[in-house]
């Protein structure tokens, strides 16, 4: 992209003061694709949160383009959407974007190398997923911060599928920033389940 360098991996860190009094909130997700959904909590947490500076962690296997049926984004096709969204919304100075492994619950211990020393784990009340993972969070003596999103409209992943899916319209689901980019990359037909695939 002309003009738009995307950070390099790390780099966030020397923007990230781990002795800092203000924690870094972090945000954890698979961001396939990085949707309007997606920012509207980033934005969100950026105003409610006592913090300048929020990292988005993208979860990917390490190696592969992809680790599921709907995992079919590249990470750099994430992050270069959260990218395109941060510079049009002049967020680029406040937002870093780091590739961290797939995990699951047992396994939380593998972020641990890429976090700050302070961080507030942060999820939304948007469904009860993610209001298990606050719990599991503070079993752990974690710092976290539940966003309230109630009051927005909050698209998922699953929502923009079904939509395609249905021949229906997908530059509703994404920040007009992306769409160039989206359609550059085939991303309408990657995200269509193929033929009797269960979503």
């Amino acid at each position: 992209m002309p003009g738009h360098r995307l950070p390099r991996s790390g780099e966030w860190k020397s923007r990230v003061i781990d002795g800092a009094d203000q924690p870094v909130a972090v945000w954890i997700g698979r961001m396939h694709p990085y949707h309007l959904g997606h920012f509207r909590i980033l934005e969100r947490s950026l105003q409610v949160l006592p913090t300048e500076h929020l990292v988005a962690f993208v979860c990917t296997e390490f190696g592969s383009a992809s680790h599921g049926p709907f995992d079919v984004f590249a990470p750099n096709e994430r992050r270069t959407m959260l990218s395109l969204i941060l510079a049009a919304e002049g967020l680029a100075s406040r937002v870093d974007s780091v590739f961290v492994p797939k995990f699951d619950e047992p396994r939380w211990g593998l972020l641990r190398p890429f976090l700050p020393r302070r961080t507030v784990r942060c999820t939304s009340n948007k469904d009860a997923s993610d209001l298990r993972r606050v719990e599991v969070w503070k079993r752990l003596g974690w710092e976290t911060a539940l966003i309230d999103v109630s009051d927005l409209e909050v698209v998922t992943s699953t929502e923009l599928r079904g939509s395609l899916g249905a021949g229906a319209g997908w530059k509703r689901f994404l920040h007009p920033a992306t769409h160039d980019f989206f359609a550059d990359i085939d991303g309408p037909s990657r995200m269509v389940p193929p033929p009797g695939r269960i979503r």
